[in-house]
């Protein structure tokens, strides 16, 4: 037999990184980690193929994109060995450490850890070790959950919990007016409660030079979380967290409310005025804004559900999107390069004269479109929930409102539409595709996307394939549409 290969992955993630003066990630933290266990790779004679780094992402809670590329490593023979800090930086969850030491005694990967014993995942002791180093992981996780949670509610029924970062119209602390923050506070809910519209208020305040605490102009979705946060009355609400079998929140239950001890921005009859206005199902609803091309159009290769839109920092800090499975972590792919080429293959797919529509086009694609907005909507309050932007009583307070646009939106989905390749049927050359293509919104490719093609996405392990292909791994699937 010949001597075993020991080609190793680094793996170092930490759950929450400082940032800088300018507001950016710190890398310190995961530096450090990258710096001390190329060190025990080079004590244990390892030689290094890939780093994977995961900065400021939690264990629990979202898509992991670096995870997902271990486990692609693990699975396509790259390495023998694993290398990271402890078993808790690896995996916090019971689901996603089963699956990794699966597809490791599968594949016949050890486990090098700097805090803890090397792990031989192949066989039953190895496996028992690490089941009861995970178990205990997940009972660190659990335990802190609990105490946060019971702590918050000591808080809140008394009327003392206040958000860890500041809420605009309050000074730091969160327990006074704001001199300059505060008016405002109280100017956009006598505005609302006359009738002004959201939109005309956010463009007099950015006229006006009001950015929100992070420096940036007021957004509409973040001025309707001032209106229907309650915390400007001075009440404060406890909210029971659901969570499910892998201690992934679900929902957060009202339990109960209090006054708060901190100063009222707004008056009571005012609030509820607004929030009687905001709910009205009359309401002229805006339309939502759609990003990207793929969410509520691509699913899943695993489980077939509709991927939505998430985000995640590279190293540098810098968001990146992300298009990922909403259960659990079977897909989670950077959705620039893909949508790049899928773009590509719908424009050559038009050029060549064989995309139409049937007559009678009973499915309803812009009402999906506005569903998937809304979920991305949801998608990017949770996101903003978890970096500590929303409070508990803030978020609530939206998801709310966005679960009622998402049910009504539903309803409709039975309505007929129109022919979403009217656009594109008087085109007659490849040039003046390309050119409507690269000239239309986003709300006009989705429509064609969806009508051309079925598209899901499944796990890939990228390994050190550096050339492949974005599309390894999505397949293309293009629907029956004679031309009318």
């Amino acid at each position: 037999m010949g001597r075993r290969q020991k080609n190793a992955v680094i793996y170092a993630r930490i759950s929450r990184a400082d940032r800088d003066e300018a507001g950016d990630l710190s890398t310190d933290g995961v530096d450090r980690q990258l710096e001390r266990l190329r060190t025990l790779a080079a004590d244990r004679g390892l030689d290094i193929v890939r780093e994977i780094v995961e900065n400021d992402t939690s264990a629990t809670k979202g898509s992991r994109e670096g995870f997902l590329e271990l486990l692609g490593l693990l699975r396509d023979g790259t390495v023998q060995y694993v290398v990271a800090f402890g078993i808790d930086r690896l995996a916090r969850r019971r689901r996603d450490l089963a699956e990794l030491l699966d597809v490791a005694a599968r594949e016949g990967v050890d486990l090098v850890l700097l805090n803890g014993a090397d792990i031989a995942a192949s066989t039953p002791a190895g496996r028992m070790v690490a089941s009861m180093m995970g178990a205990v992981a997940t009972s660190e996780t659990e335990t802190m959950s609990l105490r946060l949670s019971e702590g918050y509610r000591q808080r809140a029924q008394r009327g003392t919990h206040v958000p860890r970062q500041r809420t605009f119209g309050y000074s730091p602390g969160n327990l006074t007016a704001d001199p300059h923050e505060g008016p405002i506070v109280a100017e956009i809910f006598e505005r609302l409660a006359d009738g002004d519209t959201i939109g005309g208020i956010v463009r007099d305040l950015t006229e006006r030079g009001v950015v929100s605490t992070k420096g940036r102009p007021l957004s509409r979705q973040s001025l309707r979380v001032i209106a229907t946060n309650p915390r400007y009355v001075g009440v404060c609400e406890y909210r029971q967290v659901r969570r499910d079998e892998d201690g992934r929140e679900t929902r957060r239950d009202l339990v109960g409310t209090t006054q708060g001890r901190w100063d009222a921005l707004v008056d009571q009859e005012t609030f509820d005025r607004v929030q009687a206005i905001l709910n009205d199902p009359r309401r002229r609803r805006e339309r939502p804004t759609v990003k990207h091309l793929l969410t509520g159009i691509a699913t899943c290769g695993v489980c077939g559900v509709a991927l939505r839109g998430g985000q995640r920092r590279d190293r540098q800090g810098q968001r990146v999107m992300m298009l990922q499975c909403p259960n659990g972590q079977h897909v989670g792919r950077t959705a620039a390069p893909i949508e790049k080429v899928i773009g590509e293959v719908v424009v050559a797919r038009l050029a060549s004269n064989a995309a139409a529509v049937a007559d009678g086009y009973a499915d309803s694609p812009e009402v999906r479109l506005d569903l998937a907005a809304l979920e991305e909507r949801r998608a990017a309050l949770a996101s903003m929930f978890a970096d500590g932007t929303l409070d508990p009583e803030a978020y609530a307070a939206a998801s709310k409102e966005l679960a009622a646009r998402i049910d009504e939106a539903k309803a409709q989905l039975v309505a007929p539409t129109r022919d979403p390749l009217a656009d594109v049927r008087d085109l007659a050359t490849a040039e003046q595709i390309q050119q409507w293509w690269d000239d239309a919104d986003i709300l006009a490719r989705r429509r064609v996307v969806a009508a051309l093609f079925e598209i899901s996405l499944s796990p890939v392990g990228k390994g050190r394939a550096l050339g492949r292909s974005p599309l390894a791994g999505v397949t293309l699937t293009p629907r029956d549409t004679p031309r009318q």
